[in-house]
């Protein structure tokens, strides 16, 4: 059998999620998805005591490094679900006495709002991440207090696995705000759009060099060349800003930013405020066109279970608490967004739908 380079040879080829555009096949080396798992388990303090429940699908990254080879990794049981579930994850998780819960936000936010919550005996959880996507500060909260999971927050994406995580024992604030600091054998820096580093502070693109960086996209070498430079770093299309020690905040997708009368506006700013509010479950919040100043905000909202709101109301509830220039010249109310198997709202998919369902006027006025 041909001895395997593990920074070299293809461990598998997996899907970018699709959120803004055409899903990609990322080409990952075996050290991307080995050494991403060990250092999940590590931050975990994972044992062969513990017992993972999978709710991700394991033809993403989240799901097969993340869970599987972490749990692999410190030889952990292994609880799979074939498709999502919330009260079924609830009740696997009280009948498996499962230690390790690991999800997208939208996973965590639908197991908290299952009926009668509180019925099912959780106390077996210890920890657990969450990553994929953005996570509010109040669901955060609501996880570590109502779940009682030491939640440790984690960026990373198909292309690169792991790149960031909290500490097992990080302090409030920085599990709060932040998707915790660069693991080791990763570098990170905030670059311009002409890929420049930026200060301490500032807001711009996300670039990283890992050793889990994919080896290109599959069949896509126009593609491939667009995300790497000529010293071997990755830019993510991501935005965020790093602190002086070296936590990373993220802003959101550079495709989704909002350009308003020349501001820029990041629309997990919003959505974090949103998130807040108590009659609603989900948001997602998108730009529209105007034709006097450029693009105008639309919040899409999804309200929990027997709930009813007006515009009127969420646009109130917004202004004392972000600049006005953010709030949402719109708010459209939907029954459901559409997801990715992995839990994630594809935005474009769902601009997409709004505006071919939502009549758009000339001046940008939704009617």
């Amino acid at each position: 059998m041909p001895e395997i380079d593990v920074d070299h040879d293809i461990f598998c080829i997996l899907y970018t999620s699709g959120t803004t555009g055409v899903p990609k096949g990322v080409m990952l080396p075996h050290r991307s998805i080995v050494q991403s798992g060990n250092t999940i388990a590590a931050s975990l303090r994972c044992t062969s005591e513990d017992v993972f429940i999978v709710p991700a699908p394991l033809f993403h990254i989240f799901g097969i490094a993340c869970n599987v080879m972490a749990a692999v990794s410190s030889q952990a049981k292994l609880i799979l679900q074939e498709k999502f579930q919330p009260q079924q994850t609830l009740q696997l998780i009280e009948e498996e006495k499962v230690t390790i819960h690991q999800g997208v936000p939208t996973m965590f936010v639908m197991e908290l709002n299952v009926p009668n919550f509180d019925q099912y005996n959780l106390s077996s959880l210890r920890t657990g991440m969450v990553g994929a996507a953005p996570c509010p500060p109040d669901t955060i909260k609501a996880i570590r207090e109502k779940m009682g999971l030491n939640l440790l927050i984690s960026f990373g994406i198909s292309e690169t696995g792991t790149v960031t995580i909290t500490d097992y024992d990080e302090n409030e604030i920085n599990y709060l705000e932040t998707v915790g600091k660069a693991i080791d054998g990763v570098e990170l820096k905030i670059v311009n759009e002409h890929h420049e580093e930026l200060p301490i502070g500032a807001i711009g693109e996300i670039a990283c060099k890992s050793f889990g960086t994919m080896k290109g996209y599959y069949e896509m070498e126009e593609q491939t060349k667009k995300v790497f430079d000529e010293d071997g770093w990755y830019y993510t299309g991501d935005l965020g800003s790093l602190d002086e020690k070296g936590y990373l905040r993220f802003a959101g997708r550079q495709k989704e930013m909002i350009i308003r009368g020349g501001y820029n506006i990041y629309p997990q700013e919003i959505e974090g405020v949103l998130s807040k509010h108590p009659k609603i479950l989900e948001c997602a919040v998108i730009g529209y066109p105007n034709e006097v100043l450029g693009e105008l905000v639309c919040a899409v909202i999804k309200l929990k279970k027997d709930e009813s709101c007006t515009p009127d109301e969420i646009k109130e509830y917004v202004k004392g608490l972000i600049a006005t220039y953010k709030v949402p010249s719109e708010v459209i109310f939907v029954e459901e967004f559409p997801v990715t198997a992995s839990g994630k709202i594809q935005k474009g998919k769902l601009k997409e739908k709004i505006l071919n369902t939502v009549k758009i006027t000339k001046k940008g006025k939704v009617k």
